[in-house]
């Protein structure tokens, strides 16, 4: 259970003395509270239970309870109690149209929304989120594009849609459109740039910002570390620790981590090391960073040292250092870790995986890879990479083929990795089956899956083809060509 879970449990026993299965509690403010915290908790059924037993109801008992059912994905009982409530205002049908779109099911969505005998804001805004959220952003458009009225939260959720796209031109005219902008608009607009790898752009948005007078918040902060890490420069990392002291937020830990980790993308070790011993305040990923800085910089000594320092280590630390461990050929000290963890998740296993395939110890890899409890694509790139950066290609493609009947979509490294096969053993065929995949999930676009087809061609001497149709979206990249040209003759 969460902190805020636990915090809620304990504020809900303190505040309600009867207990849910004994007299039924009648005074309404108390049982709509109670229903509340009871949905929260995810206690649907005791929930109910409290419902049931009022003897008066407002459309706050209705709206909680058909919001605590939504919450969850129990749309058919949200369905139900939407049906029996006859006192539904604006607020009740907008929580049922949230609860379609989502759990993805916009189109059921659209449908309530149709059928509102009355909208405000909040429900246009309900509508073109859901649409946005689940990919459909044309019609999220022509939604946005005739609303009667529109508040910052309806050009806020059009902003997203255009930047999870990639479409910053669009993004970019809503935004100089917009008459009212706050933080959320500028912290998507210079997210939006970073996630293109146009980080002077992010940069100059974020400057702009500043210029305006706009107080940078935890968010804004941490994404312009993101632009900086991008441009490699530390002197943007310098004014940024300064913004933070200026605005309060050097002692805000997730600010600190993020100060520290733009340090070690720029390789100012010393510069990350000298901050991290000024943190006033350290997590679990501050000093994961700072041990995997040592690490990949050949200071394993260092990071061992750190590691030993703290004491009190979580998951995220003892994979971090269990990954050192590994990176370093020290394969055993690794297992050690791996074997100290009470309970590893997913990523822990994934690192312990990838460890024995980097060290070539095929057999241990695939046996971590049956051995654990939950796989994701991750797991699936770490065993398929294993395979064919060892020379097995045929082990290689064969675990891509039952990523594929496991349902699970392929990462851009699996794609790569599968490509680089087929074009060790010169299996051209099966590379146009797995390139015609990658364009369907638009993993196509990624640049390490480019690189992956031109290797792949380049046994079919197809090097004109890819340079006339190579991707432009930030693909042309130096490696790219250093691929193409060494399938020339």
């Amino acid at each position: 259970m969460t902190l805020s879970r636990r915090l809620l449990h304990i504020r809900f026993h303190s505040t309600f003395s009867p207990s849910v299965r004994g007299t039924p509690l009648t005074h309404l403010v108390q049982c709509n509270r109670k229903i509340q915290e009871l949905s929260q908790l995810g206690r649907l059924a005791e929930a109910r239970r409290v419902f049931d037993s009022m003897c008066q109801r407002d459309s706050v008992s209705w709206n909680s309870m058909i919001t605590g059912y939504t919450r969850y994905g129990m749309l058919e009982e949200a369905r139900a109690l939407f049906n029996a409530f006859h006192g539904k205002n604006v607020r009740t049908w907008t929580i049922l149209l949230t609860g379609y779109a989502k759990h993805g099911l916009v189109d059921e969505a659209r449908v309530v929304f149709q059928s509102m005998p009355e909208r405000n804001v909040v429900s246009w805004n309900a509508m073109i989120s859901g649409y946005v959220q689940n990919g459909r952003l044309q019609c999220a458009k022509e939604l946005f594009n005739q609303m009667p009225e529109r508040n910052a939260a309806s050009w806020n959720s059009m902003i997203t849609g255009y930047c999870r796209c990639g479409m910053m031109s669009e993004a970019h005219e809503l935004f100089h459109q917009m008459e009212e902008k706050n933080s959320v608009t500028w912290m998507l607009m210079i997210s939006g740039f970073v996630e293109i790898s146009e980080y002077r752009k992010a940069w100059i948005f974020f400057s702009i910002m500043f210029r305006h007078g706009v107080k940078p918040n935890q968010a804004n902060l941490v994404v312009a570390l993101s632009a900086a890490m991008g441009l490699k420069e530390i002197r943007l990392v310098e004014n940024l620790r300064t913004v933070a002291m200026k605005t309060g937020y050097e002692g805000n830990v997730v600010v600190g981590t993020a100060i520290l980790n733009a340090y070690t993308w720029n390789g100012s070790l010393d510069h990350a090391f000298k901050y991290f011993e000024t943190m006033q305040e350290r997590n679990e990923y501050s000093w994961s960073t700072m041990i995997a800085a040592f690490s990949q910089c050949g200071r394993l000594d260092d990071a061992i040292s750190l590691y030993e320092r703290n004491t009190e280590k979580g998951v995220a630390t003892r994979t971090t250092m269990m990954t050192a461990y590994a990176q370093n050929g020290r394969i055993y000290e690794a297992r050690l870790i791996f074997d100290e963890i009470e309970n590893p998740n997913v990523v822990t296993w994934n690192a312990m995986l990838a460890g024995y395939a980097q060290n070539g110890m095929l057999e241990k890899a695939k046996d971590m890879f049956f051995r654990m409890p939950k796989r994701n694509p991750s797991s699936w790139a770490a065993i398929i990479s294993g395979f064919a950066q060892n020379g097995e290609t045929q082990e290689a493609l064969k675990f891509f083929a039952e990523l594929l009947n496991s349902g699970t979509i392929p990462s851009p490294s699996s794609f790569t990795s599968a490509l680089s096969a087929c074009a060790n053993i010169g299996n051209v065929g099966v590379g146009r089956q797995i390139h015609s995949l990658a364009i369907k999930t638009s993993t196509h676009f990624n640049s390490f899956v480019g690189n992956g087809l031109i290797s792949m061609h380049n046994w079919q001497s197809r090097k004109q083809f890819y340079v006339s149709n190579f991707p432009v979206r930030g693909l042309t990249s130096c490696i790219s060509f250093e691929v193409l040209k060494s399938g020339m003759p």
